[in-house]
């Protein structure tokens, strides 16, 4: 994907920037702007912990992905399914949407 260190240094540069500038935004937009005069302390705190939450969560979606792709791979290699397939859909599906079924939240409180 990356030549060197500086090509990936220059694409995560320019993706910050972009995303940064559009939170920015849409935060000074829902929130008044001007976090400069606001204390942010207590929402820093709240974000960090949120931050852990989803990182945490994020690392067993991550690993739940790696055990269904080796599960069809070890079941493709011994022959018990000609295919792989639904195995791929699935770690796709949880990385994606993060459930194997591919089920968006919204859907799944109906």
């Amino acid at each position: 994907m990356f030549k060197n260190n500086e090509d990936h240094r220059t694409y995560l540069i320019s993706k910050l920037i972009n995303r940064t500038t559009n939170q920015y935004n849409k935060g000074a937009k829902n929130h008044g702007g001007r976090l400069w005069r606001k204390n942010v302390l207590p929402h820093a705190i709240e974000e960090s912990i949120d931050m852990c939450v989803y990182l945490a969560t994020l690392e067993d979606q991550v690993q739940q992905a790696i055990e269904i792709l080796k599960r069809g791979q070890l079941a493709y290699q011994e022959g018990e399914i000609p295919s792989p397939y639904y195995e791929i859909e699935e770690a796709i599906n949880v990385l994606k949407y993060g459930n194997k079924e591919g089920i968006e939240e919204e859907e799944l409180e109906k």
